[in-house]
């Protein structure tokens, strides 16, 4: 009797469950926010004016390495020449150059580095705000990233609305080099 009471239990649950399941059923999409950046209008031109940036540095940075080629040049030709103490002042003044060198080299990286980091996270409320708009239009209840999926039906994937969007509202942003 407990048996049969059992299985009569179960079948009930499962005829309820399946039954809530259909009327409540959940809207999913997928999104590959990576593809959405990567194609972007607005991250294209972040990524050109980061390069350019990046190309100036560069230049400025060779300059005053071909600067320090030539006064390395100049000390070793020196060398036999200077006294000893002129000769470590030389070496000490050529080691702080260097050091500033790398010093601004380090610090130039890091302005383009937070540049782009400012960047993507501003792009990245942008889609944010579009997915929002999507998901309340279309009913979706719920959004995973492509990343996090094994495998989905293409027609649960928004990414090409999402980057349509995005191109349409953010062709361009203004890169601010700190």
């Amino acid at each position: 009797m407990k048996k049969i009471f059992l299985i009569l239990t179960t079948i009930l649950a499962l005829i309820n469950t399946s039954a809530f399941a259909k009327e409540n059923a959940i809207t999913i999409a997928i999104i590959d926010v990576e593809e959405v950046l990567k194609n972007s209008t607005v991250m294209k031109q972040v990524q050109e004016e980061i390069s350019k940036k990046e190309k100036s540095y560069q230049e400025q940075i060779n300059k005053k390495q071909k600067d320090l080629e030539s006064d390395l040049k100049r000390i070793e030709s020196k060398k036999s020449v200077l006294a000893e103490d002129a000769l470590n002042k030389e070496k000490e003044q050529f080691s702080k150059n260097f050091n500033d060198l790398k010093s601004e080299f380090e610090s130039k990286q890091k302005i383009l580095k937070n540049a782009y980091a400012e960047a993507v996270v501003k792009i990245d409320e942008k889609i944010n705000e579009i997915i929002n708009k999507i998901s309340k239009e279309k009913n979706i209840d719920l959004i995973i990233p492509a990343s996090e999926v094994i495998y989905y039906d293409a027609k649960l994937d928004i990414s090409a609305e999402v980057l349509t969007e995005l191109n349409s509202r953010m062709k361009s942003l203004e890169v601010h080099f700190e």
